[in-house]
């Protein structure tokens, strides 16, 4: 098995509103995510996801919180596996501005669009969103859109 890639992703959060990202290219086109990517040379997480903000949104992420790792592994795109680390994000400075990557749109956070998410976003988001840590793994089925199994664990530290 390939080793995951690692990522550094990013959920604005104000209020009961959370921020997401219209894909508009790479894996996952058209879904809506949360904002990150890979780190650069000898990049942290923490500067990469500083990094991946002002990229793809244009903002400078001032206060953040990790909140979970997530392991994502696909049986048919071993290129695709990767390790995830998620922070919310909830002081920054900036105007938000859509990117060639990103278009981003807030929600509330009892109408997020699960349903233009990956397969594994209804599961994992809602822990966030109630303020919960996580360690979680998806393993996704060979049609690369649908989850043969998942485990979620309830952390007090990432």
């Amino acid at each position: 098995m390939n080793k995951p890639q690692y990522r550094a992703i990013g959920l604005l959060v104000r209020k009961d509103q959370i921020l997401l990202g219209q894909k508009g290219d790479g894996i996952g086109v058209g879904n809506y995510i949360a904002i990150g990517g890979k780190p650069k040379g000898n990049e942290t997480l923490e500067q990469t996801l500083i990094r991946e903000m002002k990229e793809e949104i244009g903002i400078e992420v001032l206060d953040y919180n990790l909140v979970a790792k997530i392991t994502f592994l696909f049986q048919q795109k071993k290129e695709w596996n990767q390790t995830v680390y998620v922070f919310t994000c909830s002081k920054w400075k900036g105007i938000i501005t859509p990117s060639i990557e990103i278009t981003p749109k807030w929600f509330w956070t009892n109408e997020i669009p699960y349903q233009y998410m990956w397969a594994d976003a209804k599961i994992w988001y809602p822990y966030i969103i109630s303020g919960q840590k996580i360690h979680a793994d998806f393993l996704y089925n060979p049609d690369n859109k649908t989850l043969a199994r998942h485990n979620v664990t309830i952390v007090s530290e990432v």
